[in-house]
């Protein structure tokens, strides 16, 4: 019965090394993703916002763009009529 006894602490020690062990496993492996997905994370909001940057760049241009094109169509439409009413003035 002793001995039955003895080898149920050395298994019981056993397991329970076994289990720290893989439980400091699964808490590396838990920092180590943690980490690799906080890098994504920043790696996607300074992409997100390089976009929102040159986004807005790119609005401001064809604001600009579009400021001259309705000016340039304007001052056509003003122009014709102009040499219209003049040449029947």
């Amino acid at each position: 019965m002793h001995e039955f006894k003895k080898a149920v602490r050395a298994q019981n020690a056993f397991v329970t090394t076994d289990l720290a062990d893989l439980r400091k496993k699964v808490k590396d492996l838990k920092a180590e993703l943690s980490k690799y997905f906080d890098d994504k994370l920043a790696v996607i909001r300074n992409d997100l916002l390089e976009f929102r940057v040159e986004t807005q760049g790119q609005l401001a241009s064809l604001s600009t763009n579009l400021a001259e094109l309705i000016a340039f169509v304007t001052k056509g439409r003003y122009d014709k009529k102009g040499e219209v009413g003049s040449s029947h003035g």
